[in-house]
């Protein structure tokens, strides 16, 4: 089988391996389509350490998969079957989230267990959609610590695909009114043929724009939740300077260098700010549900494929924010 294996900064090589074995307890999957992570990115270009992605190591952790061989332990999956290989327990190694081989032709699952280390994925989903479960719980799990009220309106920094992923989350769990902050005219543009308000902040102030968009309230524009999925610290100081009296901010965007907020404004303003680091076992079960409901256009997200021998062109274009928004390997 082929592999690509990460071997550090802007060093990435597909080999060819043998295919895993399995154990009794174990699956062996058959990679369908896989997508190209930020964390993925920021390894090629920066090192993959805060990513747990070592030199030696096989990689990508976003894919859809059909099961070739069962261990004659494993109850409940078939093969044939399409499944998402859930991260934090594909490997049975939480150390392994970031590695679980989306890269790689094949993978085995050492200790399977359904809506655990593997679920089931429904026919309603494309393979596109499937190899988009991983990103969109992100975006979901970042979504559901604001505590979404149908009254509300929201404001997403960053038209990436996690915070492409927070928006459509923050919709489906009842918010209409939602705008998405970035500076790309091409990822604003895809942000927008899916219903959400935009605003280009290199050409236009956001929170003066959120005002004309939202209203205002005692002279603040008139937002409840804030998404941080850009990682830009202006942001986080234009949250602080100009949110409204009990907002609340969800930050999933990844600082690698701390930040100084103003804590008598954080005090009196009474917000909130919460971290979201990754996602539950709940999450996929919403994720999935809203694929089966058909509501969004959640293909257009995919920019670009690549077959695997490509990876590193694809891992060069997901970095290229003003021409691609998801890039995808695909195998088929």
């Amino acid at each position: 089988m082929k592999q690509a294996i990460y071997n550090g900064i802007k060093d990435v090589i597909v080999k060819e391996l043998d295919t895993p074995k399995i154990k009794d307890d174990g699956i062996l999957v058959k990679n369908i389509c896989s997508s190209v992570c930020g964390s993925d990115v920021s390894a090629y270009f920066h090192g993959g350490e805060f990513a747990g992605i070592y030199p030696g190591a096989e990689f990508g952790h976003e894919m859809i998969s059909e099961v070739v061989k069962v261990g004659k332990n494993v109850k409940g999956i078939e093969v044939g079957q399409r499944v998402y290989p859930f991260p934090l327990f594909a490997k049975n190694d939480i150390g392994r989230a970031g590695t679980v081989g989306g890269f790689s032709e094949y993978i085995e699952i050492p200790n399977c267990r359904e809506n655990m280390s593997v679920f089931l994925v429904d026919n309603k989903i494309t393979n596109i959609e499937g190899c988009l479960i991983e990103p969109l719980t992100v975006g979901c799990h970042a979504a559901k610590l604001t505590n979404p009220q149908n009254h509300q309106n929201a404001i997403v920094f960053g038209a990436g695909m996690i915070g492409m992923a927070s928006a459509i989350a923050l919709n489906y769990l009842g918010i209409k009114d939602i705008m998405i902050s970035d500076v790309s005219p091409f990822r604003l543009e895809i942000a927008e043929n899916m219903g959400f308000k935009v605003c280009n902040a290199k050409e236009k102030d956001v929170f003066t724009y959120a005002k004309k968009i939202f209203g205002e309230e005692n002279g603040k524009a008139d937002v409840d939740i804030f998404i941080d999925a850009a990682g830009v610290v202006s942001n986080i100081d234009l949250f602080i300077n100009q949110a409204k009296f009990g907002a609340t901010l969800s930050i999933v965007a990844v600082y690698h260098q701390p930040i100084s907020i103003d804590l008598m404004k954080l005090t009196y303003g009474q917000f909130n700010i919460i971290g979201s680091p990754a996602y539950d076992l709940s999450d996929v079960k919403t994720v999935m549900e809203m694929l089966q409901s058909k509501k969004y256009n959640i293909e257009s997200l995919v920019t670009q494929k690549y077959s695997l021998d490509s990876i590193q062109e694809a891992l060069e274009k997901a970095a290229d924010s003003m021409t691609s928004l998801k890039v995808i390997i695909d195998y088929r």
